[in-house]
């Protein structure tokens, strides 16, 4: 058995954030890069994700570094089969991403005796003379990457093993998502749903102007229109379907279809 604490984490950044936060404690972070929001999950199969996704954007630049994706998808799988003294999983309700994350990993889960969470979906309790006057208020984020050191050291305090019905609970929900086996799963009023695969179509529609416009602009103003409470999705996934809103004749484009950064986008003339 591994001495010290394993911390697991659902995105690459919730890892440098808590890497980051509690590189002076005897402690193992890892994550899982792969975004169980979106794409098959039943049954969970890292192969077929990559090609997945490799198949959002045809010849993008993904397909340079799907390999290393499942190498490090697989590496972490492997990871967390071994026995820890602790293991602290992190993720918050917030984001499709984390949440679903923590649902697959629990499913494979058969010891829970030495695993606590810190759930941030409620947030953590600040205090500072400079807010409020000294009065203790939320912070609530919609990531762990979105924490800063002071507030990811907090929130370990929290940490506590999950109670019996949160985790039938969870299994059930995990069990629901993989009957309907979508390749979209969105937030709602803090649950989890499948939805169809164009569910951002319109509002991403909506972010084309008439003349030519940056993609990866467009792209990044519908990460923040649909960040408001909850983080709901990537930038590969919103921008395979700017790519087939082009396919489809609702808006044109020049440039290489490669990369965002290379492309861009206005709408066609009604």
């Amino acid at each position: 058995m591994h001495t010290g604490t394993q911390h697991i984490t659902f995105s690459d950044s919730g890892r440098g954030a808590v890497r980051h936060a509690l590189k002076n404690t005897e402690c193992t972070v890892i994550s899982l890069p792969d975004d169980l929001g979106v794409g098959p999950i039943h049954p969970y199969d890292s192969a077929t994700r990559i090609d997945f996704f490799s198949g959002l954007c045809p010849g993008g630049e993904f397909a340079e570094y799907a390999d290393e994706m499942k190498i490090l998808s697989d590496a972490f799988w492997e990871s967390v089969s071994e026995p820890y003294e602790k293991k602290v999983v992190w993720f918050s309700r917030r984001s499709t991403m984390e949440y679903a994350g923590f649902l697959e990993f629990l499913s494979c889960q058969d010891d829970l005796s030495r695993i606590e969470v810190v759930d941030l979906t409620d947030g953590i309790t600040g205090e500072g003379a400079e807010m409020y006057g000294g009065k203790p208020y939320r912070i609530v984020t919609d990531a762990i990457g979105a924490m800063k050191p002071e507030w990811i050291v907090a929130a370990l305090g929290t940490s506590r093993p999950l109670r019996e019905d949160e985790i039938v609970y969870y299994h059930a929900v995990w069990a629901r998502l993989q009957d309907e086996n979508a390749n979209l799963r969105t937030l709602w009023r803090g649950q989890l749903y499948s939805a169809e695969e164009d569910l951002y179509d319109d509002s991403i529609c909506g972010l084309v102007p008439g003349e030519w416009r940056s993609a990866a602009r467009v792209v990044g103003e519908a990460l923040g229109k649909l960040s408001d409470e909850y983080h709901q999705t990537g930038d590969l996934y919103l921008y395979s379907r700017l790519l087939y809103l082009v396919d489809m004749g609702t808006i044109t484009c020049r440039g290489d279809k490669k990369a965002m950064r290379l492309l861009e986008v206005k709408q066609n003339p009604r």
